[in-house]
């Protein structure tokens, strides 16, 4: 079942601060279709990113948060 809305509205977009790298990106997560949908995480990530962040990260940031079997590192190890 998907959890995002319908068709992109202007209410459904919104300019963010990625926490990780500080750079603006157009945040869609309540529109279909948005960019963070092609991003797959495993559970591991997710409780990574939401130990570390409270709000959306850009493209750039996420990415490196994919699944382990693509070599994912949580934040600890991406530091050292």
């Amino acid at each position: 079942m998907p959890t995002c809305a319908g068709p992109t509205s202007p209410k459904q977009l919104q300019r963010k601060i990625c926490e990780a790298c500080g750079q603006e990106f157009l945040c869609k997560s309540m529109a279909a279709g948005c960019w963070c949908e092609e991003i797959n995480l495993t559970a591991a990530a997710r409780e990574d990113i939401s130990r570390h962040y409270r709000d959306c990260l850009c493209r750039n940031c996420l990415a490196p948060f994919t699944l382990r079997l693509e070599g994912y590192l949580d934040c600890a190890e991406r530091q050292q």
